[in-house]
């Protein structure tokens, strides 16, 4: 069963959005005389790594271009880390069809998708936090104790700096979430950091 996905919020993924062929190349080689793929480019039994060319790629986008019936949905899941689901989605198959539907300028396409179902709910427009936002929020709160630091060896001032980085680190969307809009279970983790440094992490852009 598929679910339709909202294409701007796929591309919110950095994964997905380095692959996308954009619209400019894909004018770019159909001015050149680019013809569409009507066929896989690659044997689904081979499993050997194939570096395909430029021109391969966009004429196999043409193809859904040229008939957008065609695009099946495509197959996202989510990166893992340390054996774990992070919430960031990525793309598994379908670049084409999404690079087609992008060009198309349509704003859903149809996915099957294995992972998280908070992610699942964000791509389909059940929430609007970004989950993988999220986690990066509270990874980074965390870091210093996944890096085995004994906050007790380091005097205040390099405590706060420690924390600093890391929370400096993120995005500014990850920033922005933390910093303005606490959400999820991010007060008790911000407690925590107060309780650390003596500053409420909310005000360290202050600092």
């Amino acid at each position: 069963m598929s679910d339709k996905a909202i294409i701007n919020r796929l591309l919110q993924f950095d994964q997905i959005k380095a692959n996308v062929i954009g619209i400019d190349v894909i004018n770019k080689y159909k001015e050149q005389g680019v013809k569409e793929i009507n066929h896989y480019l690659q044997d689904m039994n081979d499993i050997t790594y194939h570096e395909f060319t430029k021109e391969e790629n966009v004429g196999r986008i043409l193809y859904f271009i040229n008939h957008p019936n065609k695009i099946t949905p495509i197959l996202i899941d989510n990166f893992c880390n340390s054996g774990m689901p992070s919430s960031e989605a990525i793309i598994v198959d379908g670049t084409h069809r999404l690079s087609a539907a992008i060009y198309l300028g349509l704003n859903k396409i149809d996915i099957e998708y294995s992972g998280l179902e908070c992610t699942l709910d964000y791509l389909t427009g059940k929430i609007d936090k970004n989950p993988y936002i999220i986690w990066l929020c509270e990874r980074r709160i965390k870091m210093p104790y996944y890096l085995g630091k004994d906050f007790s060896e380091y005097s205040k001032d390099e405590q706060i700096n420690i924390l600093k980085e890391e929370l400096m680190a993120m995005s500014d969307a990850a920033y922005n979430i933390l910093t303005k809009k606490p959400v999820y279970d991010f007060d008790s983790q911000l407690q925590k950091a107060e309780a650390i440094t003596g500053y409420d992490p909310r005000k360290w852009k202050e600092i």
